[in-house]
């Protein structure tokens, strides 16, 4: 992604998705470094651990612009520079 992409708040309510188009949540804040993202209720503790989010029960996870491969009208998607697969 950009090296100098930033959040806004019109990111808030946006899918974040992998580049296969699965579901990892929904961006419930923002600000201009980071996204918190409300993990969606099935996401797979594979999943989770390809994101380098832990696999407790968490109401939350937080995005960088290093994790972040782009944002469209509708989804942020996950695959940056910090994303390991």
């Amino acid at each position: 992604m950009d090296p100098e992409l930033t959040f806004s708040p019109e990111d808030t309510g946006k899918e974040v998705v992998t580049a296969a188009g699965d579901v990892v949540g929904t961006v419930t804040e923002t600000d201009e470094t980071t996204a918190t993202v409300a993990p969606h209720e099935a996401i797979s503790p594979e999943l989770l651990e390809q994101l380098g989010w832990d696999a407790t029960e968490r109401e939350t996870y937080v995005l960088t612009a290093d994790d972040v491969s782009g944002i469209t009208e509708d989804t942020i998607q996950v695959g940056g520079t910090s994303w390991s697969q």
